[in-house]
């Protein structure tokens, strides 16, 4: 039986420690949030070279509409094309920040203008860290409005 309840209370211990080591949600909301408020400045100066240093070296970027830009060179230059078609405005708001092992994972949507008119639409973006730093690796978003004409 003092086997049974020591076993039990090493089980318990260990678990409450993993749980505590894998899951720090106000911090990596914050970090997560931290990068959203640099791509805004980054993206109301149209400096597609400092948006371009927040993604991941094996970023992908899958917008709707459009096809993936793979890697940074590709990534700036897609936000280039959109900045010159007159996207502007982009503020976004993060829905919900999780952790799956080395991957954060932030759902949110955002709002911005495009073409002199409003937009609004949802995003998922998955963080992986590279050289000690939060990256966007994967961005996927989409508008909420019917596709162009």
């Amino acid at each position: 039986m003092r086997t049974l309840f020591i076993a039990t209370l090493l089980l318990t211990s260990a678990f409450a420690q993993t749980e505590k080591k894998g899951t720090k949600p106000d911090a990596d909301r914050a970090a997560v949030e931290k990068i959203d408020r640099a791509f805004e400045a980054a993206s109301a100066k149209k400096d597609v070279a400092a948006i371009g240093q927040m993604y991941h070296s094996q970023a992908h970027m899958l917008g709707g509409g459009s096809p993936a830009a793979i890697g940074r060179d590709a990534i700036q230059k897609a936000w280039q094309g959109a900045f010159d078609a007159n996207l502007a405005d982009i503020k976004l708001t993060t829905d919900s920040v999780e952790r799956h092992g080395d991957i954060l994972v932030e759902l949110g949507h955002y709002s911005s203008t495009f073409g002199g008119k409003p937009d609004n639409g949802k995003y998922v973006v998955l963080y992986k860290k590279e050289a000690g730093a939060w990256k966007l690796w994967v961005d996927s978003f989409s508008s909420d409005g019917p596709p162009a004409q």
